[in-house]
């Protein structure tokens, strides 16, 4: 029999204190003094094969595509991103290590996912495409990103570029979906649109798994659903919910809840199908269970750790610069990253995505994964 609620909520509290300790800990080491650092690798990774990863989608998994799009609105390889990441800023839209960094780190790989259209591309450790502000529709963020379609058109380039090379054994990690939403409820179509957005948005993500699969052969992916979005700063200063006190907009929440459950739904008839190691990574469980519960280790759960403000009131976005009075202000980090779930407007602090890629390795909860965490499908 499962157990307790209380039972499973003090072991949990616990891996996440030593998660969390493996954060602080690795933050200002080279790749391979963190991987031997890592807590949750400790049982030895000798065991655990070491597939290739290939990553796809939005900003949680961009490791510095978008440096590589002239047009791009936005971009992390300028201060304060990376702050807090082994080497300079490259373009992750964290302090630090995004949950892909911190998955390959366990799987074994001996650097970092690298983004592709790099020159240097190491081809035998995999490469991320994901592109911040993509979405499953062409037009979201147009001419400002890679839409999920372009970058199934980049792998399969880069799949002719190496012919021959054997994709059957690799990892496919999706993150997608966050923007078609945003672009719809901080848009005029507003939460009705977004709405409407959610059998759309999740048959394109179980296309692209069944496009995956079908090309490669495949049978190992994960697949993101999404966190709560009412809970993103974002969307939180949109709707007017300043303080901390004010809470989530629950319209947006209730919407990421709709496209979630429609997408489990989903993948649950592709894995039936023979894709017999799709995961689906509930990131919305990591959030509700792990980082914004009352009594959890983030004390800022709603307010980013990078902003600032100008004399005159004017905020001041991470990364961006306000010139006033003749003067440029910048924002500011927060004294303790570590306590905070927000990075910036719209992305977890390297500590929450440490939380996040624990239970996303280690468990085998439904809470957090469906059927089973990553570190069991490779054993």
């Amino acid at each position: 029999m499962a157990k307790s609620f209380a039972t499973i909520t003090l072991v949990l509290v616990a891996l996440l204190s030593i998660h969390l300790v493996r954060a602080s800990s690795t933050v200002d080491d080279a790749k391979t003094t963190s991987t031997s650092a890592t807590s949750n690798s400790s049982t030895s990774t000798s065991t655990v094969s070491k597939p290739q990863v290939f990553a796809f989608g939005d900003q949680y998994l961009d490791t510095g595509m978008t440096n590589r799009l002239e047009s791009a609105g936005w971009k992390a390889n300028v201060d304060p991103y990376g702050v807090d990441f082994p080497a300079e800023a490259q373009g992750r839209f964290c302090n630090g290590k995004l949950t892909i960094d911190l998955l390959t780190d366990d799987i074994g790989s001996s650097d970092y996912l690298m983004p592709y259209l790099t020159e240097s591309l190491i081809s035998k450790q995999g490469t991320s495409f994901a592109t911040a502000g993509a979405g499953t529709k062409p037009w979201i963020n147009s001419n400002k990103t890679w839409s999920l379609q372009h970058q199934l058109e980049f792998f399969n380039q880069y799949a002719a570029d190496r012919h021959g090379m054997r994709f059957n054994t690799a990892v496919f990690v999706i993150s997608v979906g966050t923007n078609d939403y945003l672009d719809a409820i901080l848009g005029e179509g507003g939460d009705k649109a977004a709405s409407d957005l959610v059998s759309s948005t999740t048959n394109a993500i179980a296309d692209a798994v069944l496009t995956l699969f079908k090309t490669t052969r495949a049978t190992k992916f994960v697949v993101y659903d999404l966190p709560p979005l009412g809970c993103i700063p974002a969307v939180r200063l949109a709707k007017g919910l300043v303080s901390e006190s004010a809470g989530c907009y629950e319209p947006a929440n209730q919407i990421a809840a709709d496209h979630n459950q429609a997408l489990s739904m989903k993948l649950d008839k592709i894995r039936a199908a023979g894709v017999k190691d799709l995961i689906l990574f509930r990131m919305s469980g990591g959030f509700e269970n792990l980082l914004l519960k009352d009594g959890s280790a983030f004390t800022s759960k709603l307010t980013p750790c990078c902003e600032g403000k100008t004399p005159k009131g004017e905020r001041i976005s991470c990364g961006q610069t306000v010139e006033e009075g003749g003067k440029n202000y910048t924002a500011s980090v927060c004294d303790e990253p570590g306590k905070s779930v927000w990075w910036d407007d719209y992305n977890p602090t390297e500590a929450a995505n440490n939380a996040l890629e624990f239970v996303l390795w280690n468990s085998n909860s439904v809470m957090y994964v469906r059927p089973n965490g990553v570190k069991k499908a490779l054993e």
